[in-house]
């Protein structure tokens, strides 16, 4: 599946197994996860990521899983675009409503808080260029911290990084 060498769940030992174990089996090691094992030190390392995320006191699964689903729209990133529509659907979107958000973010069914949030983090991404202090000054005043931004900058941004190696490894 790769162009590099990489360990399958059922192959993995130490702490490239440990770091797959954070999927249960039902859902099983995404694609993405196992692409890094060519590189076994990465995958601790990407799984420290993802609990890091999955406990996220301020971000909520709905409002992660949007960043990551716009980020992987943006950069072509099938897997990951299927996986996080997935993920919204079953907490009510369709395919309908997934289109409208990608060409309108400002439709995303979150709260004003985490709305302001994905707005900034789809700026960011889109045209950084045109973020301004006031963007930050906006989102500190919404209740998030410097800390709350950076995690939602680094969703997006860690998306559009594995949108890149997933294009570049993947065998056609």
């Amino acid at each position: 599946m790769f162009r590099l060498q990489t360990i399958a769940p059922e192959q993995a030992t130490g702490a490239v197994a440990q770091a797959y174990q954070v999927f249960p089996p039902q859902i099983g090691v995404p694609a993405p996860l196992q692409m890094l094992s060519a590189s076994p030190a990465l995958v601790p390392l990407q799984a420290g990521y993802i609990k890091h995320f999955m406990t996220h006191p301020k971000l909520s699964f709905k409002l992660q899983a949007l960043i990551r689903y716009l980020a992987a729209a943006d950069q072509g990133y099938s897997f990951c675009v299927g996986l996080n529509g997935n993920l919204l659907k079953s907490v009510g979107l369709n395919d309908v409503d997934l289109e409208a958000i990608h060409d309108n973010p400002s439709q995303a069914p979150l709260d004003d808080n985490e709305k302001a949030l994905l707005l900034l983090t789809q700026k960011a991404l889109r045209t950084p260029e045109a973020l301004s202090d006031a963007d930050f000054d906006q989102a500190r005043a919404r209740g998030y911290s410097d800390a709350d931004i950076m995690d939602a900058l680094w969703i997006g941004a860690g998306m559009q990084s594995m949108a890149s190696l997933f294009k570049a490894l993947v065998k056609a």
